[in-house]
């Protein structure tokens, strides 16, 4: 498909006015290049985007989720972590009240061992999305988060309220047993366990 072609056809069939075109010698890109950041957006105000979602409509609608969603994936599938954290950080650019990539970029980030880094990431999303469905996860990240900055009474908190929020999420379970060992309340840590 000649992309250039059929944004000039899309920009003067339904661009802001029934006299849009694109003027000669515009610079077309695909708007995937500009979301994966190889090319820039608009760099003044005066510059303007025609963009033409004709056909793939949806897949651009959701950009930001897949990126966020592939991201995580590559960092807990693959390990890859570094490259997921990329994809998760541009996709919060793309959407930054996304409480799901926040979540992701904060679990990413406790593999990473950047505890207070994490943090931020979960409490931003709590802050946004305060009844968000999956604070089980959130909570749970957080406990985390803060095992790994030593602040254990902080880490039992969030592991207890994780566990309260969803009693068969099993990352609860092994952050509170870990909290409870590092405490040394070894007959606490085998009633969780």
């Amino acid at each position: 498909m000649d992309c250039h072609c059929s944004s000039r056809f899309a920009a003067t069939l339904i661009g802001p006015s029934a006299q849009a075109k694109v003027p000669e010698g515009a610079e077309v890109v695909a708007v995937g290049a500009v979301v994966a950041g190889t090319v820039p957006g608009r760099v003044s105000e005066e510059e303007i985007t025609v963009f033409d979602s004709s056909g793939i409509s949806l897949q651009d609608l959701y950009m930001a989720e897949a990126l966020s969603r592939g991201g995580y994936s590559l960092a807990w599938l693959a390990c890859e972590f570094e490259t997921g954290l990329a994809a998760i950080e541009r996709s919060i650019q793309l959407n930054p009240n996304d409480a799901v990539a926040l979540s992701h970029a904060g679990w990413v980030k406790c593999y990473l061992g950047r505890g207070a880094e994490a943090l931020q990431d979960f409490e931003r999303c709590l802050r946004i999305c305060p009844l968000e469905t999956t604070r089980f996860r959130i909570y749970a990240g957080k406990a985390f988060a803060h095992f790994m900055l030593d602040e254990f009474d902080q880490c039992l908190a969030c592991g207890q309220q994780a566990l309260d929020l969803n009693p068969s999420f099993t990352p609860s379970y092994r952050i509170l047993c870990a909290v409870l060992v590092v405490q040394n309340r070894l007959e606490d840590a085998r009633a969780i366990a």
